[in-house]
């Protein structure tokens, strides 16, 4: 398939997977779920799914569901949960939970804790940090984290947090998917608890200067809204590193 014929077909899908959103907000907002709609959900891509779930919540969020469309929604979601958790195990090598129960930022806030607390960037170049949180306390963390720590945080990340952005920035599962295809890569994290809601941000990364790393930066550059609020060369540890992050 030609470069042109990728573009058409990119096209076709998103396409239907707008008709797909249109016709899921109908069917939610009447309170049910048809099985020819939650097939169709099944048989998403893992991105198309991601988008699907992220923009269908975004939507229906502004107005208050009642109980029968509440659980449509769930019907919906849970259509396409099963091929997105296999999709991260994949990738990454990590089984996240469908759904966790409140207090998983914590346990995700104690895999961090260790890292060493400098005063911010700056400080942690001086000192040849390559992990460091610049932000520690009761319900909040904040750093940069190697992948290999963030995977086992993942454990207790429920699958749902993956699948939305910050502002700007590429999917959530785009970082993870290219931070786990890159030996020696970094993630800017923010871990949010406090009594209201839990939460976990990824905004930014650090990918080494290797065969392959510029196809995951193409996927993540072309994944988001807008381009990086920085886009650099850095370098940790005597290697060379591509910084990208949004605001």
């Amino acid at each position: 398939m030609s470069a042109t014929e990728e573009r058409r077909e990119e096209a076709r899908r998103h396409e239907t997977l707008l008709k797909l959103l249109t016709e899921a907000e109908r069917q939610i907002m009447e309170g049910r779920a048809d099985p020819e709609l939650l097939e169709a959900v099944r048989r998403l891509r893992p991105d198309e799914a991601a988008y699907f779930i992220y923009e269908l919540e975004d939507d229906l969020k502004r107005g208050h569901l009642g109980s029968r469309p509440l659980r449509a929604l769930l019907k919906v979601e849970e259509a396409a949960m099963p091929s997105l958790a296999e999709y991260v195990r994949q990738v990454a090598g990590v089984e996240v939970p469908l759904r966790a129960r409140r207090g998983w930022a914590d346990k995700v806030i104690e895999v961090l804790r260790g890292l060493p607390v400098v005063g911010g960037f700056e400080e942690a170049r001086q000192k040849g940090l390559d992990e460091f949180l610049y932000v520690l306390r009761e319900g909040y963390a904040a750093g940069v984290v190697s992948w290999e720590r963030f995977k086992e945080a993942l454990r207790h990340v429920p699958l749902r947090e993956l699948l939305g952005r910050h502002n700007e920035s590429p999917w959530y599962l785009d970082f993870v998917e290219a931070a786990a295809s890159v030996p020696g890569s970094y993630l800017h994290v923010h871990v949010v608890r406090d009594d209201e809601h839990e939460s976990i941000d990824i905004d930014g990364i650090l990918l080494p200067v290797q065969k392959g790393a510029d196809n995951k930066i193409w996927h993540l550059l072309k994944g988001a809204i807008s381009p990086p609020d920085e886009f650099m060369f850095d370098e940790v540890k005597g290697r060379q590193y591509v910084w990208l992050w949004w605001d």
